[in-house]
């Protein structure tokens, strides 16, 4: 009696191979599932960085192009040199898109503001909000900007508060 009731308590081989086997098969459909939430996780924090990236370019250069200095006159505004990816202000200050990289000068220091950007388009605007100033950057009261980056792309514009200052 007492050896029966031994073996009634203990595994046999077939119920440890069935139960080896079956954790198997359970780890194998568990396998591809944590590996494709690895991976969006890794994907959505890129996404977050690069959004983040871009974000921080474009309100950097907005405020930037927002607190134009004063140019000569009253009536104008104080950029030395522009074009389509770059802006130069005469107080030194510089905006421009190096290799991909969108870099601003600011006290002599280059700085890094966003990396591997595919566009960085600036339009300078007259008074009516349509005729570009490209030819003549002091007249600009507006700046319409875009930013591309990582599969993002950003627009935005800007005023520059000297008009508003200098009309009074």
């Amino acid at each position: 009696m007492k050896s029966s009731s031994l073996q009634a308590r203990a595994f046999t081989l077939v119920e440890l191979t069935v139960t080896v086997v079956v954790m198997a098969i359970v780890a194998s459909l568990l396998i591809p599932v944590i590996h494709g939430a690895a991976d969006a996780y890794g994907s959505s924090v890129s996404t977050r960085q690069t959004s983040e990236r871009v974000a921080y370019a474009m309100e950097r250069t907005l405020r930037l192009l927002r607190d134009v200095p004063l140019g000569a006159s009253d009536a104008t505004v104080g950029i030395a040199a522009a074009s389509t990816d770059a802006v130069t202000f005469s107080d030194g200050r510089r905006l421009w898109l190096d290799s991909g990289s969108l870099i601003l000068t600011d006290s002599g220091v280059d700085a890094p503001l966003c990396r591997d950007v595919q566009t960085f388009e600036i339009a300078y605007l007259a008074q009516d909000g349509q005729a570009s100033t490209l030819s003549t950057p002091s007249t600009t009261q507006r700046f319409n900007v875009t930013i591309k980056s990582g599969g993002f792309e950003l627009r935005g514009s800007a005023f520059a508060r000297v008009r508003a200052g200098g009309a009074s």
